[in-house]
């Protein structure tokens, strides 16, 4: 009976190990998926001086908690096209 469980607890073990690295698989294209799409759909703003912006702020209370403030006058445009 021991060599049954033994053998059991084996096997159950390699299933685990087999299904972890299938969802380890499975996880990488999800994210590359969606990875893609996200990045077909942004679109890419490009702000010049003089130009109006909001501004994405965290809540003082709840950092998951988020609020536009502005506008705001673009002043300076660094070399890497962000303001």
């Amino acid at each position: 009976m021991e060599g049954n469980i033994g053998s059991h607890v084996l096997e159950m073990r390699r299933r685990l190990a087999t299904m972890q690295e299938i969802v380890k698989e499975n996880l990488k294209q999800a994210q590359s998926k969606q990875k893609r799409v996200y990045d077909s759909q942004r679109s890419h703003r490009r702000l010049k001086v003089s130009d109006k912006a909001l501004v994405l702020l965290p809540s003082v209370g709840n950092i998951l908690e988020m609020y536009w403030q502005g506008p705001y006058t673009v002043t300076k445009v660094l070399k890497d096209g962000s303001n």
